[in-house]
């Protein structure tokens, strides 16, 4: 949200993200990019190019577009934000792991299609339905959201627009016409669709709590 590769408004998003919290999904999923520190992506492991230069990776002669160093493997960078509501019932999984590889989408790599744990994952909970937010809506939740139809059949999945931001207007619209032609549900987070998904609160002494998940 406000590290190197800061996405603009990213903060906005926390409270829409947060006030999901109080609808029963059945499932958090926290999906983060957990990058180590020598892997492909980084402008600092290319020497002789510039940010966001695309350049053939001397190892797998795959495109990649070279970022700042960011999402390292247990730094502050790859810590949640600490504003972001999270619960000890949530459910973790992690993409880019592979120094020599860029993973874009939580459920496999960019490359030769090295699967994840997250299709895994959903199939073991049973999951019918997918409500996708984060970051950024170009990038990690466009690959994401397009991998979860093609992957998870069976599964009704939604993109909620209030709850992503992205970093270049086009592409994100770009991203959208995708998820039209997929169909992927484009919905907001007050829509009738979220309305409907029954409410985790309970009145306490007069003041609103969340139900334990």
């Amino acid at each position: 949200i406000d590290g190197s590769l800061a996405v603009p408004n990213a903060k906005s998003i926390i409270p829409v993200v947060n006030k999901l919290r109080s609808k029963n999904f059945d499932y958090i999923y926290v999906c983060l990019d957990w990058h180590p520190c020598n892997h492909c992506s980084f402008r600092n492991n290319n020497p002789g190019w510039k940010l966001f230069d695309t350049v053939s990776l001397p190892n797998t002669g795959e495109l990649q577009k070279l970022w700042p160093d960011h999402c390292v493997q247990g730094s502050y960078g790859a810590e949640l934000h600490k504003d972001l509501l999270v619960e000890s019932s949530d459910i973790y999984t992690y993409a880019g792991c592979n120094p020599l590889r860029d993973s874009y989408s939580v459920f496999k790599d960019n490359g030769r299609g090295e699967k994840t744990d997250m299709k895994d994952l959903l199939e073991e909970n049973g999951v019918t339905e997918i409500y996708a937010v984060g970051l950024a809506t170009d990038y990690c939740v466009q690959y994401t959201v397009l991998d979860a139809k093609q992957l998870m059949e069976y599964c009704n999945v939604f993109f909620i627009e209030d709850g992503c931001r992205g970093i270049i207007d086009a592409d994100c619209q770009s991203a959208m016409k995708k998820f039209d032609t997929m169909k992927i549900r484009c919905i907001t987070s007050d829509s009738d669709v979220i309305r409907g998904i029954e409410d985790r609160k309970l009145v306490i002494n007069g003041a609103f709590q969340l139900n334990k998940r």
